[in-house]
């Protein structure tokens, strides 16, 4: 089933990742990524994309990477998405943002200019 939009009023939260986040970037990760590449791949071979890229392990080892910074985007109390920055030498960083249903797409500007974002472009 699809996910309702929330409301114009909606509370939104960003806070920083935690090693306890771990299943909840899988979960959110991995129904992103399978939600946008339905149709587009075979669903064997898209399901072991999901399984190697979005496993807890992986999810696990990223957050305890000192080079790695994950947002979490709450709303109403909800993970509705995340943003991950892989920092990379010489200012190359590459942002990566996922979300649990299109009505979240629109506030990665909120992800980015958050005052907890390193990387903020404030």
């Amino acid at each position: 089933a699809r996910r309702q939009p929330p409301p114009h009023d909606a509370t939104t939260l960003i806070r920083p990742a935690v090693p306890a986040d771990a299943a909840l970037l899988t979960t959110v990760g991995a129904e992103s990524f399978a939600d946008a590449y339905a149709g587009q791949l075979p669903p064997a071979e898209l399901a072991a994309i999901v399984a190697g890229l979005f496993s807890l392990e992986r999810q696990q080892a990223e957050l305890a990477d000192p080079a790695t910074f994950f947002l979490i985007l709450e709303v109403e109390g909800q993970a509705a998405g995340y943003a991950a920055l892989h920092a990379a030498p010489m200012g190359n960083h590459d942002w990566i943002f996922l979300y649990r249903t299109p009505w979240f797409h629109g506030l990665s500007k909120l992800i980015i200019n958050s005052p907890i974002c390193p990387f903020s472009r404030k």
